[in-house]
């Protein structure tokens, strides 16, 4: 057994060490306190200075006896009652342990019989309950938590026998709203887990059996929004569909294997519905033998596209056959009973998707496109376009997104057919259920993006549809300002399209002098233009007025 060794002086029944020399007896880690090669019968003191910080009693070199400690100010700290258990080789507490506050105030006490807890209570400074443990043969059965500013109940758990939880256990918040509702069995959460935010509004929901999560589990943030949902298996897994929080936001994530293509039969199938050698022979085959169903998902990389090749879960980004399949291969698909609408995890359905790659005329050969026949033909068969993504775009947002060089040939110049039939195709969505003036979540509508790609011919096809001139876009802005900017932080002043659109929007309803936030100055339009002296740029808005 190791020792520590301290020289005193003459023989006494009390010995005092500074606190830095009892911090050194602490940090040596050693059981025996020894005095002269002797075993060390006594009070123990520690002082700093002339205030008593400790006061320890020993018999044959080992704790026993009153342990006490005391605050700066001289007041009880805490007391307790330690024997050396020579059998086991380690300090044992018996009777009654407590602590106080530096005003005096009794803020624990802990009962113990030979080593084994029996109840701890706990108070807060100013005296209110503030915990409570009972035991039994040394196992806790029950423990209770209160609020010290409220001083309501916030927590009550109960144990069995071995000290596991038992039956009901259940949280409040300082103010008595109940917060979380659980069960146990043996230890194990079994049935219904409920938790709540402060202000009553549901936080969590789920299923356990034998302490692993089943069936169905969803949380939400306390604005109401649903931010968790899914099913865990009989295994305590995650599987299917997923709704996950991510950051400030969800994301949806599949776990499978329900509702996805197998690993192994992925790569045949995509080559076969997708891409220029497309097979709609060996899709059907595929679906004929069961190896898929036309409603499977699909692994799909950052552009949409389905990814050919093994894969293995979970998957973060999916899609479904209807939504990248050739145009060939379509008819096989909605055959088979696939949804039209079936959306992607990014919310594209393949009438957004024909949108997003909108081509008004045939382009060069290796160029992939959706044309406008096939955006009709979409409509025909029932596609919805009063739909939106996961960000909010509808399929006008889609439709005039970045079109600023679209449409033109490989010198750049725009090609009037190819503007013409985005103008239809605008058109005729707007005619099937499309919202002209729906808001993306950064706030931009199908006519803040127009002005922004700079397409005069799209702001005035959407004018026409209906968008409201005055509304407002991204970042706390109106449409008009962004005839100039670019984006949030940088603006450029084409003098041709503003002689162009201001016009049009003036006539609309804009109140094209309408002031915005830049560098923390508020300017309109006619102010950048004096700013670089644009005396033509000021003279179209002031006509415009």
């Amino acid at each position: 057994m190791a020792a520590i060794v301290l020289g005193l002086a003459g023989c006494t029944t009390e010995h005092e060490l500074t606190e830095a020399e009892f911090e050194r007896l602490i940090s040596s880690g050693k059981d025996v306190l020894e005095i002269e090669g002797e075993p060390f019968t006594g009070i123990l003191v520690v002082r700093n200075g002339e205030k008593t910080k400790a006061r320890f009693e020993f018999s044959d070199g080992y704790v026993d006896g009153v342990q006490e400690m005391f605050h700066a100010n001289g007041e009880p700290q805490s007391r307790q009652v330690v024997y050396w258990d020579k059998e086991k080789e380690r300090p044992v507490k018996d009777g009654v342990q407590q602590e106080w506050n530096p005003d005096g105030i009794l803020v624990s006490r802990h009962e113990y019989d030979e080593g084994e807890a029996e109840l701890v209570e706990t108070w807060c400074d100013d005296g209110k309950d503030k915990g409570r443990k009972e035991f039994d043969d040394g196992k806790l059965r029950l423990e209770k938590t209160w609020s010290c500013d409220t001083g309501k109940l916030v927590g009550e758990a109960h144990f069995n026998a071995e000290g596991e939880p038992e039956g009901e256990q259940r949280a409040w918040s300082p103010e008595g709203q109940l917060v979380g509702r659980s069960h146990y069995v043996a230890g194990e959460k079994q049935g219904l887990r409920e938790t709540w935010h402060p202000d009553g509004k549901p936080a969590s929901r789920g299923e356990y059996r034998a302490d692993k999560p089943v069936g169905k589990h969803e949380a939400w943030n306390e604005a109401g929004d649903l931010v968790e949902s899914g099913t865990y298996g009989e295994d305590g897994e995650k599987t299917g569909l997923w709704t996950e929080k991510y950051g400030d936001s969800s994301r949806l994530v599949h776990y499978g294997p329900d509702g996805f293509i197998s690993p192994g039969v992925s790569e045949t199938f995509v080559r076969a519905i997708a891409g220029d050698r497309a097979n709609a022979e060996t899709a059907r085959f595929l679906l004929d033998e069961g190896q898929v169903k036309v409603d499977d998902g699909l692994p799909a990389g950052y552009n949409g596209d389905p990814v050919a090749g093994r894969f293995s879960f979970p998957v973060s980004r999916w899609t479904y056959p209807v939504v990248v399949a050739h145009p060939d291969v379509l008819p096989v698909l909605l055959a088979g009973g696939a949804d039209i609408n079936q959306a992607d995890s990014e919310g594209q359905t393949r009438l957004l998707r024909c949108v997003r790659q909108f081509k008004g005329v045939q382009g060069r050969s290796w160029e992939a496109g959706c044309r406008p026949d096939e955006l009709a033909g979409l409509v025909e068969k029932g596609a919805r376009a009063g739909i939106a993504t996961r960000e909010g775009r509808n399929p006008l947002h889609l439709l005039v997104l970045d079109t600023k060089r679209k449409d033109s040939d490989m010198w750049g110049r725009r090609v009037g057919a190819a503007s013409a039939a985005r103008a239809q195709a605008l058109a005729l969505l707007v005619k099937a259920g499309a919202d002209p003036n729906g808001a993306d979540r950064e706030g931009h509508t199908p006519l803040s993006l127009a002005l922004q790609s700079r397409r005069a011919d799209l702001v005035a096809a959407l004018l026409a549809a209906g968008a409201k001139a005055d509304g407002a876009a991204a970042g706390g802005t109106r449409a008009v300002h962004w005839t100039v900017l670019v984006d949030a932080n940088r603006y450029e002043i084409d003098g041709n399209f503003l002689a162009e659109v201001i016009p049009m929007l003036a006539q609309a309803g804009a109140d094209v002098s309408a002031p915005m936030d830049w560098d923390g100055e508020q300017v309109s339009l006619r102010d950048l233009a004096v700013r670089h002296g644009l005396v033509d740029v000021a003279k179209v808005l002031d006509a415009s007025k």
